[in-house]
């Protein structure tokens, strides 16, 4: 962990190394993100740097699997403050190859290590990801699965 410290004190040096010593001070001050990005958790598809974006630009939610459920009052607190108070212009909700979250919302394996999420929190909140992938199961049959 305190490698943390340092690296974040490293990059604050850098950001007002390239943009100037009021950097942090003008993002408070100007916070009009061009995009609300709703995406995975998972630590490799970091939604700014994929997209080229620098700091500000980009108003982030991310869960496992990005789901979107109007039930979840946390993704819809935050779309409603994106779109009506930051007035963001685009939404992007976006999936990425081999979701861990997909795959294990969507295991009937007994065996795999994903099997022991299959209950509680996660199950709950993925279960609309089961319900579809199991209605597709006809359909995926023909056309293969598309995730393996």
């Amino acid at each position: 962990m305190a490698n943390i410290f340092s690296q974040n004190a490293a990059w604050v040096a850098s950001k007002k190394s390239i943009h100037g010593p009021d950097f942090f001070k003008n993002q408070i001050a100007n916070h009009h993100p061009t995009y609300l990005w709703i995406g995975c958790s998972d630590a490799r598809v970091p939604a700014n740097e994929i997209m080229g974006e620098d700091t500000g630009s980009v108003f982030v939610v991310r869960n496992v699997a990005n789901m979107v459920i109007g039930t979840d009052f946390n993704a819809m607190s935050a779309i409603q403050f994106a779109v009506d108070y930051l007035e963001v212009p685009h939404i992007i909700v976006c999936g990425h190859y081999d979701c861990g979250g997909v795959r294990a919302s969507t295991s009937t394996s007994t065996t795999s290590p994903l099997s022991k999420i299959g209950c509680g929190a996660f199950a709950t909140f993925t279960a609309s990801t089961r319900k579809s992938w199991t209605k597709l199961k006809t359909r995926r049959n023909v056309i293969g699965d598309w995730w393996s």
